[in-house]
């Protein structure tokens, strides 16, 4: 039974974990510009969290009521100034994106559901030309600087897809842009209308 007593505890123990978490994030992060090595020890940080699965219940992060093309993102921290920001988010089975970027630097790391990550490169026409392609599960991750392309497929699973989307900057400031493939044209997203605030008292960093 989920009793309001174990609700009161998830949220407390989640709120020291992201709390440490952003705060190993701030500290690495000092200094320097962000490159592959930096990004790859902001990995780690996320997988260890993302293994935190006591503190990332389900009944916590409610499905879209769309359940095939649709996800929802959960706004667990936000950094001072409108800084790295962490979300959860919550995709159907068989949702995909077409390829895009995402204007800042991104980590997603698994926690339930798999989903595959297809990379691109720019060709000569700046088209998307399909490069390595990845699975990212519980215990996995995957780093993208700002101009890096790829899309996503969510794997086969009985549950919906649970995963950590840690970003240099908030949704509403990033400037991504995905490839349209009728028109041939790369297109600025739209902000997200569905991002939800979870615990909003704890984004103090």
């Amino acid at each position: 039974m989920n009793t309001s007593s174990d609700m009161a505890r998830r949220r407390e123990n989640r709120r020291a974990a992201l709390r440490s978490t952003m705060t190993a994030v701030s500290q690495l992060l000092q200094g320097g510009a962000l490159d592959r090595p930096r990004l790859e020890s902001l990995q780690r940080e996320m997988e260890a969290l993302a293994a935190r699965t006591d503190i990332f219940d389900a009944s916590d992060f409610p499905p879209p009521a769309d359940a095939v093309n649709n996800s929802n993102m959960f706004e667990l921290w936000r950094s001072a100034a409108d800084g790295p920001t962490l979300y959860a988010s919550v995709a159907p089975v068989g949702l995909t994106t077409p390829p895009h970027n995402h204007g800042t630097w991104a980590v997603i790391a698994g926690v339930r559901g798999v989903e595959e990550h297809q990379c691109y490169q720019r060709d000569a026409r700046g088209y998307p030309q399909a490069t390595n392609r990845m699975n990212v599960g519980p215990g996995g991750s995957a780093a993208f600087l700002p101009d890096e392309i790829h899309s996503i497929r969510i794997q086969p699973a009985p549950a919906p897809l649970f995963s950590l989307h840690l970003y240099g900057l908030p949704f509403e400031h990033t400037e991504r842009d995905f490839f349209d493939r009728e028109s041939l044209k790369w297109i600025r997203y739209s902000a997200r209308p569905n991002i939800r605030r979870i615990d909003p008292e704890s984004n103090d960093a």
